[in-house]
């Protein structure tokens, strides 16, 4: 068992990113680069959790008017036996990515944060008291990919910079607005998102 003096800095045995992608129509012109980027996403978090000594979750989820979880669990699992992309998962999860229909960014958004805050909730309370004591800390990641408005939420944007803040807050959350056609920046933070 580790002890202070063996982690002194804390030490993540909890790692869990969500990837929320825009699927809508608009997206159309962008479906090449945004498949290829996601493709690349995987690859890098399947390695990295094939090798960390670490619970390495990984959601996808794809959304127009719906959302659809594309994967979810280890993301380790997402390699085959000779450590490269499963072909048969990241088939299924490329077609999850073909644009279609309107925009329900602010709802999507609001229930994998949701979700997410439950996973890291629910970590946390299976931790005993001399675990919590050594400082071990989790790694939460939020990406959320889009090209254009909300056209079909019926939570405002207020809603969801309030829940993003907070979920922030509580756990650490390293939060990523990947945004085309508009000021990422300017939009993220509108949205709950760190404008670095």
């Amino acid at each position: 068992m580790l002890t202070r003096s063996q982690n002194p800095q804390g030490l993540s045995l909890y790692t869990d990113i969500t990837l929320c992608v825009d699927r809508s129509g608009s997206m159309d012109i962008f479906s090449g680069a945004v498949r290829e980027g996601v493709a690349d996403l995987l690859k890098t978090h399947a390695q990295t959790g094939s090798t960390a000594p670490v619970e390495y979750n990984l959601r996808v989820v794809s959304f127009d008017d719906r959302q659809t979880v594309l994967y979810a669990g280890s993301a380790s699992e997402l390699l085959d036996g000779a450590g490269e992309l499963d072909t048969t998962k990241l088939r299924v999860i490329c077609q999850g990515l073909e644009p279609r229909g309107s925009t329900r960014l602010y709802d999507t958004a609001l229930e994998e944060i949701r979700d997410q805050a439950h996973r890291c909730e629910a970590y946390q309370t299976g931790l005993s008291p001399e675990i919590h004591a050594l400082g071990l800390s989790m790694s939460v990641v939020f990406i959320l990919l889009t090209d254009g408005a909300d056209n079909m939420s019926t939570k405002s944007p207020d809603v969801l910079r309030q829940a993003m803040e907070a979920h922030r807050a509580k756990y650490s959350v390293s939060a990523q607005f990947i945004a085309a056609n508009q000021d990422a920046v300017a939009t993220g933070a509108k949205l709950g998102f760190p404008a670095d």
